[in-house]
Formats: structure tokens, sequence, C-alpha cells
């Protein structure tokens, strides 16, 4: 049986430069006539005739294989260590010839009606007629100018004491600090330097705290996970404990779909790296 790795590292057998394909994304299986496909837990996936496959599949000769964006058939590739995936190209566009029109006439213009002023002036009579009339009526009438007599108390009146049965509100307490609550699911730090996804999975455990699980995009048997140990809801800190590697670090939950290391120096978590929820292809 013959084995072929395909990916975007040089020491893979068929070497497809693509960011959309992992360093290890997948490995051929040939043996005789049967040829199959396997996974290798990559993060765009593989796709045989449009349909993604989940682990392995056995390949016809006809199939079309997709790594990522990466699209070529199998059966060309197989013996050659060194390619380069492109598109193939495509013939430019030649639109159809327009119809035909005849020219365009603009119709005759309408000629303008002649404009009616009867009701505005009728309107105007109206309004000038009330408008005199008020102002007879305004000039007899004598009302507006009334104003009250103003009438005095001699005898003021006592001041209220002060009941001793009343006692002074108390203020209240301050609220206390509400934490931010982290989303339970999948977070992701990409570095663009050496082009590798860190990834974390959260979790709640018991008596509401959390648990964080770090690994890579493409060794996901090394995970190392961290327990919460203590929290700061002011400040939306956690200290985590991991007994794998006996070792702490710090986090800042910054949203319920982020968070940032504060303290942590290893590959896995550097200093202020920064994880926001992860949506996978197809989520």
């Amino acid at each position: 049986m013959k084995e072929f790795k395909i990916g975007r590292y040089p020491s893979n057998d068929i070497v497809i430069n693509d960011k959309t394909v992992s360093k290890f994304h997948a490995v051929l299986y040939v043996d005789g006539n049967s040829v199959i496909i396997n996974d290798l837990n990559s993060k765009n996936g593989i796709y045989v005739n449009g349909n993604k496959i989940f682990g392995s599949a056995t390949l016809n000769d006809l199939d079309i294989v997709r790594l990522g964006s990466a699209l070529f058939h199998w059966k060309d590739y197989i013996h050659k260590p060194q390619i380069r995936i492109t598109d193939p190209p495509t013939k430019p566009y030649t639109p159809p010839n327009p119809p035909t029109q005849p020219p365009y006439s603009p119709p005759p213009p309408i000629p303008p009606k002649p404009q009616n002023y009867t009701p505005i002036i009728i309107f105007v009579i109206i309004l000038a007629f009330f408008g005199l009339a008020y102002l007879i009526i305004d000039s007899n009438d004598n009302s507006r100018n009334y104003k009250p007599p103003v009438v005095v108390d001699p005898k003021p009146k006592d001041e209220p004491k002060d009941d001793p049965k009343v006692e002074p509100a108390k203020p209240e307490p301050e609220p206390k600090p509400q934490m931010i609550l982290l989303k339970h699911g999948q977070y992701e730090f990409y570095d663009a330097k050496d082009e590798m996804s860190y990834i974390s999975d959260v979790f709640p455990i018991m008596d509401g705290k959390y648990a964080f699980e770090f690994y890579t995009d493409y060794d996901f048997e090394s995970k190392f996970t961290y327990y919460e140990t203590a929290r700061d809801e002011a400040a939306n800190i956690l200290t985590l404990y991991s007994k794998d590697v006996h070792e702490s670090i710090v986090v800042q939950i910054l949203s319920n779909k982020s968070f940032k290391i504060l303290e942590g120096n290893s590959w896995f978590y550097k200093k202020n790296r920064k994880y926001q929820e992860y949506l996978g292809p197809g989520c």
C-alpha cells in the first residue's frame, strides 16, 4: 500500500500552496485500484464531488476532490511530489449584440391650463370678515382687565414640627458588580506569523466555574486543560490551573464572546493573546 501526504507544508508528498489548506491536510492510501482519502482534522475540511466527508472516503476514477478552495482530480497528481494547484483558464465573456431600437421621439408638449383664482379670493374675503368681527368683540370686552382682590390672612399658620416617629431614609446599598458571563463554546486565535490557529474549548464545571482546554488546529492530541481556582468579579479576571503542566494562567473576560490571556508565556497561551468565538466551516 502506498501513502501520499497532502498539505501546505513542504515535507508533504503533494504540496498545495494555498492558505485555505492546512499544513497537514489529508493523506491518500493507494492499494492497487483501491484509493482512500483520510482527513487529518483539517480546518476547512475535504469535499468529494461537492459533499463534505468526515473521517475517510473511497475515491473513484472520475471523482473531483476539493481541499479548502483547491480543486483537482486526484488521479492526475498522485506521482507528482511538488505541485501548485491553480484555477483553470476561463474564456472571456462576450456580451450579445443589443437589439436595435427605433430612435426616440419626445411627445408633443401639453399646453398649460388657465389658473382660476376665484376660490382664493373668496377665502381671503371670509378671513377678513371674521378678523374684523373678532376685533369689534374684543374691544367691547372689559372682563380681561378684572383683577380679584388680594386676601391677607392675619394669623400666620404654625410651622410644621418634626415628627420624632419618622426615621430618615437609609441610603440604598451599592449594587454588587456583576461578572461578564463567557459563552460556552470554541474560541480561536490566529497567529499570522506562523500561520497557525490556536483554539480553546470553554465549558462549565461545578458551582458555575469554568474550564479551558487549549490545542492547535493540526495537533488535536496535545490538549491541556485548565480549571478555574479563583476569580475577581469586579475586573472579570479568572485564575486557572492545569494539573497536566502544573502551571497557572490568568484570563480576563472581555465580552461574552472573547477573552484575553494576561499571564502565561508558553506556545499555547502567550501573554496578551486575545481569543474570540470561533465558528468553523458549515456553522
